[in-house]
């Protein structure tokens, strides 16, 4: 993701960032809990502190804590928690060798075409590698 510095809030077009463009005419607010808050509302504005700093300061926030500190002491939370990141880092081993099944693939097909300039290069741009990728039918 990334990061506007002084950003709080943008609306269909980014008000700091021109070139930001969100284009699927869907209605959001996103907004940064380090950014100027100061046009927010004070819920919104305890509860971005809360997430940044940790430190209830309204109602909401001190529920929220005492759920959160509640759902850590439960032994089965812990245990599914471990069991959804176990399930995450299988997800991520196997989309990295995946990744490298696709890269040995386009290798080889660019050196079974004399086309090994065209391997350096996807390695470094990734619109050239996708498509290569197309081309060659890999993926």
């Amino acid at each position: 993701m990334r990061e506007f510095p002084g950003c709080s809030s943008c609306t269909a077009q980014c008000e700091l960032y021109a070139t930001l463009f969100l284009e699927d005419n869907a209605k959001k607010k996103i907004v940064n809990a380090s950014g100027d808050l100061s046009r927010l509302s004070p819920a919104l504005q305890a509860f971005l502190k809360f997430v940044k700093d940790h430190q209830p300061t309204d109602d909401l926030t001190r529920r929220i804590e005492e759920k959160v500190i509640t759902a850590r002491a439960s032994k089965k939370w812990r245990e599914e928690f471990m069991t959804f990141g176990m399930k995450l880092d299988e997800a991520r081993e196997e989309g990295e060798a995946n990744a490298l099944k696709m890269l040995d693939l386009l290798y080889q097909h660019c050196r079974e075409n004399n086309r090994l300039e065209d391997y350096e290069k996807a390695l470094k741009d990734s619109d050239f590698r996708q498509a290569l990728l197309l081309e060659f039918g890999i993926g």
